[in-house]
């Protein structure tokens, strides 16, 4: 018959070797509900709202005629009386003047601040696309802590354990002092190590409030990485690029520019204004009435000499388009360049995720059951175990970084590839 200490120390083997390393999941914040929150609640978005609406409503009034000039006046008053009956010439007159814009300056310069208006539509399409990956970003840190958080508490558990199954065979004289004081050690790292994860986890979740608020960051969430889609297409992933919100914000400059020239141009045309006067003449010191006057005139500026004014703003002006150009070419280079390493980046944590996977956790299993059971049979000692399972725990937070790397790769290619 087995002791009183044989039987308990089995029945802790039995309860180590059972799974020791499962994770809870917990059915709180979601990833979809934190960018849910964070794109409701974001102020720059909204700000960028507002600025794109408050172009809409200029770019009518761009469009419009200057408002016309209301004249009012005496002329040809005699200064030896002031008498305005005096003189045929004096006249109490009233007048409009209406300017009349330079060729199609109105119609253009109304469509560059409506193009405007579209660049603040596409930087609140950058900034969203920002937010969803930033969230991700910072939502993917938490989970990633909560389950190096579980792996290691369970790790402390069976630590624990294992220091009352030496206890055991010490007290009965089949364990030396030394290893249960090593086992004992290893359990109180463990204790140090929990404490530095959840410092690190606190400073995740608020990184993430940030974007969801403090009382959704510091609550439930979810312990298990959330699902994206497959990316693994790079050549279908470049042709997106071109339709990423940071592209189409600068293709909305160039576009603004372009009028920019095209209103320069404007310049090189006259500028009208017509005038319409009617003058009323007061009756003569006879009492005889005088016929009332109409002036009506045109007026133009003639924009004759172009060099130093016309000339140099058209050029800066094509200056600008091909600097937007350039900028544009250099954000879709920079969008390529990332890509290509995210994606290099992610085959490469896939491959290893593999490796962990089928080859080194079922391996890393093996050894801890081996040694586990020899050493309940006395065929290895205490710090054999020990060994075995850090080995073990180390593989298995290796993966979980792995895994961590895989979600965060594909978060910043969802965003690359300007994921609507």
């Amino acid at each position: 018959m087995q002791s009183h200490h044989q039987k308990k120390i089995t029945a802790i083997v039995i309860v180590l070797l059972a799974g020791t390393f499962s994770v809870p999941a917990y059915a709180n914040l979601s990833l979809e509900q934190a960018e849910a929150i964070a794109m409701k609640h974001d102020p720059v978005v909204s700000k960028l709202i507002a600025e794109s609406r408050s172009l809409v409503a200029k770019s009518v009034a761009d469009g419009q005629w200057k408002d016309p000039r209301l004249k009012l006046g005496l002329t040809a008053i005699p200064l030896d009386s002031f008498d305005l009956n005096q003189e045929n010439m004096t006249q109490q007159q009233i007048g409009i003047q209406q300017a009349f814009p330079r060729g199609n300056s109105l119609e253009l310069k109304q469509a560059q601040t409506r193009s405007k208006a579209e660049q603040m539509d596409r930087k609140t399409d950058l900034e969203r696309q920002t937010i969803r990956r930033d969230v991700r970003l910072a939502y993917l840190d938490v989970v990633y802590q909560k389950q190096a958080y579980e792996i290691v508490s369970k790790s402390k558990t069976f630590l624990k354990q294992l220091v009352e199954i030496a206890k055991f065979r010490y007290a009965s004289g089949k364990e030396k002092k030394q290893l249960v004081l090593e086992a004992s050690l290893m359990h109180s790292r463990m204790e140090d190590r929990l404490l530095k994860i959840t410092d690190m986890e606190k400073k995740a979740r608020a990184k993430l409030s940030k974007w969801v608020g403090n009382e959704a960051a510091f609550g439930e969430i979810n312990s298990d990485f959330p699902e994206f889609a497959d990316l693994s297409d790079r050549d279908l992933m470049l042709s997106t690029l071109s339709k990423h919100p940071m592209i189409r914000l600068a293709e909305a400059k160039i576009k603004t520019r372009n009028l920019g020239v095209q209103l320069a141009k404007e310049e090189y045309k006259p500028a009208w204004m017509a005038d319409a006067t009617y003058g009323r003449r007061l009756d003569n010191n006879m009492g005889n009435p005088r016929a009332d006057l109409l002036s009506v005139m045109v007026s133009l500026d003639l924009p004759l000499f172009t060099k130093n004014r016309q000339d140099r703003v058209h050029n800066a002006r094509r200056i600008d388009v091909e600097a937007a150009q350039h900028e544009r070419d250099d954000r879709l280079r920079m969008l390529e360049t990332q890509l290509d390493m995210n994606h290099v980046n992610l085959k490469w944590t896939q491959d290893r995720i593999k490796l962990f996977s089928f080859k080194l956790m079922p391996e890393a299993l093996i050894y801890t059951q081996t040694t586990m059971t020899g050493y309940q049979s006395g065929v290895t000692d205490l710090t054999a175990v020990v060994r075995a399972h850090l080995t073990e725990l180390t593989v298995r937070l290796d993966r979980l970084k792995l895994q961590h790397t895989e979600r965060t790769t594909q978060a910043k290619l969802l965003y690359l590839t300007g994921e609507q």
